[in-house]
């Protein structure tokens, strides 16, 4: 019983080194973040990282509150969340289905999620 565990961890290790990118670095968990608008009045041009589709996409802020993934130029955007200048190395969901292809995508948290749909 001992050699099975042991066998199940060094599969787990062996499975989460080949999900880790070449670069070693992870798309930062500020990035996984949904746009947040905030809860003030004004119209601020912001970008957030969208690791969906692995690109800095524009949206409005309120000027308040809101969240960290919110920079003021795309540049400053993909200086802090892309990898490699390629985005996150996952694959994102399927748009079709909803479901992960091939079967694996990280939820906002950063956890690996397999076979679920999006929410």
């Amino acid at each position: 019983m001992k050699w099975g565990s042991l066998l199940v961890l060094a599969g787990l290790l062996a499975l989460w080194a080949g999900l880790q990118p070449t670069s070693g670095k992870l798309v930062p968990d500020i990035c996984r973040l949904p746009p947040e608008q905030g809860h003030c009045a004004r119209y601020l041009k912001r970008y957030y990282y969208n690791w969906v589709t692995r690109t800095c996409q524009q949206f409005i802020y309120g000027g308040c509150q809101g969240n960290a993934n919110n920079f003021k130029t795309r540049r400053e955007c993909e200086n802090r969340c892309k990898v490699g200048g390629k985005g996150l190395s996952l694959p994102g969901p399927d748009a079709a289905s909803g479901m992960a292809a091939p079967g694996r995508w990280p939820d906002v948290q950063g956890r690996v999620k397999l076979g679920q749909p999006r929410e």
